[in-house]
């Protein structure tokens, strides 16, 4: 009874310290229920908005804690999210589209990192940060294994009963349970954590043994032979002489964000109580990243090089400036604050939603169009000021063009290519404009004259409707094969010959052992032919068509009834999947 008189005090103080945190997480749990049972996206909105409202609320309570003025903050926080709705939902399509998607992203990400540093906006005490920062951190991963546990055991209970006593749950309880223990279950729990609010999370306390473990024993040695492992790519380039892959920008960021949380973590502990390893981790670190710089900003410009600048990008252009500035300023600076990371890192990512011009939509928006145009101008397809449709064009240009025009629909933004459109084509897109998900079939049906270069897309697939249904002739044939599959391993006995389907690495072909004498017939032409029929651009198609393939071997005629094939890319090779039937016949036949 102790207990939960004691639990009882502690949640009356959160609510009346933090009213507006548990009332915001409670109003996200509704409209997320609401969202999930009546498909409705409007209240998907609203639940998003009230999501970023759970780490702006709080942060506002403690800059509100700091400034002895608990109350003021908060509603101010209520202001800005009706104004970010009406600004990001309010008249747009009952659809979330990908610029809503992205600016709530970042501003999730903005409200978390001004939790970090609100209460200090004046670098005060930088131990006191640190301690509040890592009591957060503490605090935050407690709260996630608290709610997981919780989640979990009450779904768990919610189970048994169902399963014991027969009682009929609707089957979307669990979800619901997920949604308001995972929104303000965990606010809840989160906010006992804090005790007293700002004053506990910021009082000195013992370095924790287990946070210290991991970062010297764990967390810095796997950074250590990651930096190893990219110093060894970036010798490979050099002495190849070749330019980094784009991925490595992903390994090279996740390098260095993940080096900076560690000399956090490692931030107050003094020389000697930490292991060699990590005494020159904390030296080296800074500098170790110069050359990694370099290489990710090549990654970089070799990608928006080729492919234009897109949101991703963007902000990984941005990352890369960003490390440019951490790095510059740790090693010249001499008397450092750690809270410039958190600090900087929320300037330029506010500055990258709200920039005129250089923001990440506008600037997207603007390479991706003069991508489009300067395709258009190198194949020499415009006439009289508007794209000309009939001129003989390379299905890869055709999935270029494909690709730029599914980037702006995405956006909701096909009209900015609209006034090089002819009137002819503009029902069409308006239709492409209007649909949820982009109709590459009905952007190819345009072009009148596509030609093949041979260039085979990395992955395709052909699927022949209602092919068990079907009646095959099987006349003049001795022998009918069905279940004939690349993926079985299956082998044919004819007489004195074994007849395998070999789909090994890049390979199609069948494989026959006649007496010992193996002999092959590689499939991989008509495979590829008949994508290139079907599937230019590199999706997958639906066809009541009969595709079959006839041919003469060894002593034999063969045909293939194509139900399905699939291809795919994997480590830059090919690898091929034909499913189907398969008819023999003794002797050739011309």
């Amino acid at each position: 009874m102790k207990k939960l008189k004691e639990l009882s005090h502690k949640i009356t103080y959160i609510i009346q310290e933090y009213p507006f945190v548990l009332l915001i997480a409670f109003a996200t749990a509704v409209f997320f229920i609401l969202a999930e049972n009546t498909n409705d996206d409007f209240y998907g909105k609203i639940g998003f908005v009230c999501m970023l409202g759970i780490s702006l609320t709080f942060a506002l309570s403690i800059l509100g804690q700091r400034l002895q003025k608990k109350y003021i903050f908060p509603p101010l926080g209520f202001l800005f999210l009706i104004g970010f709705y009406l600004y990001v939902f309010e008249n747009t399509s009952r659809d979330i589209d990908l610029f809503q998607m992205i600016i709530c992203a970042v501003t999730f990400l903005l409200s978390h990192l001004l939790v970090s540093f609100i209460a200090y906006y004046k670098n005060e005490n930088e131990t006191s940060f640190w301690e509040y920062n890592k009591t957060l951190f503490v605090n935050s991963i407690l709260t996630a294994l608290f709610t997981l546990v919780l989640t979990l055991g009450i779904n768990l209970a919610v189970l048994a009963i169902e399963k014991l006593f027969q009682v009929n749950f609707p089957s979307r309880l669990y979800f619901y349970i997920l949604v308001f223990l995972g929104c303000f279950g965990s606010s809840i729990i989160f906010l006992l954590f804090t005790e007293k609010g700002l004053s506990s999370l910021e009082k000195p306390k013992e370095y924790p043994v287990v946070l210290k473990f991991f970062t010297q024993f764990i967390l810095i040695p796997l950074l250590l032979i990651y930096g190893v492992i990219l110093y060894g790519y970036l010798i490979k380039i050099i002495l190849e002489w070749d330019l980094p892959r784009g991925w490595v920008s992903y390994l090279v960021i996740a390098y260095s964000l993940v080096g900076i949380l560690a000399l956090l973590l490692v931030h107050p502990l003094k020389e000697g109580s930490t292991k060699g390893w990590v005494q020159i981790f904390q030296r080296i670190f800074y500098y170790s990243l110069i050359p990694l710089i370099a290489l990710l900003f090549t990654a970089i410009f070799r990608r928006v090089s080729d492919y234009g600048i897109t949101e991703n990008r963007y902000y990984v252009f941005l990352l890369a400036i960003w490390l440019t500035i951490i790095t510059v300023y740790f090693i010249f600076r001499k008397k450092e604050h750690i809270a410039f990371i958190p600090k900087s890192l929320f300037v330029l990512g506010f500055l990258s939603l709200i920039l005129p011009f250089f923001n990440v939509f506008t600037t997207s928006e603007r390479s991706q169009l003069n991508e489009f145009k300067e395709i258009l101008k190198n194949e020499k397809m415009m006439e009289n000021g508007t794209l000309n449709f009939t001129k003989e064009i390379p299905h890869t240009v055709v999935k270029e063009l494909a690709e730029k025009v599914e980037f702006f629909q995405k956006r909701k933004k096909i009209n900015l290519i609209k006034p090089i459109i002819g009137q002819k084509e503009q029902p069409t897109f308006d239709s492409i404009a209007k649909t949820r998900w982009f109709n590459q079939k009905e952007f190819y049906a345009l072009f009148t004259n596509i030609t093949s270069d041979n260039e085979q897309p990395s992955n395709a697939s052909i699927y022949v409707n209602n092919f068990d249904n079907q009646i095959h002739s099987i006349k003049g044939f001795d022998y009918f094969y069905n279940n004939f599959s690349s993926l079985s391993y299956d082998t044919i006995v004819l007489e004195n010959t074994q007849i395998s389907l070999n789909h090994k690495h890049s390979l199609l072909q069948l494989e026959f052992d006649q007496e010992g004498k193996q002999t092959i017939y590689d499939l991989r032409p008509f495979v590829n032919k008949t994508l290139l029929k079907y599937t230019p651009n590199g999706i997958r198609h639906e066809t009541q068509d009969t595709i079959y393939h006839e041919f003469n071997f060894q002593d034999y005629h063969f045909k293939i009834l194509v139900q399905s094939i699939n291809q795919n890319t994997y480590n830059d090779s090919l690898y091929y999947n034909v499913n189907g039937s398969l008819l023999i016949k003794k002797g050739n036949h011309d």
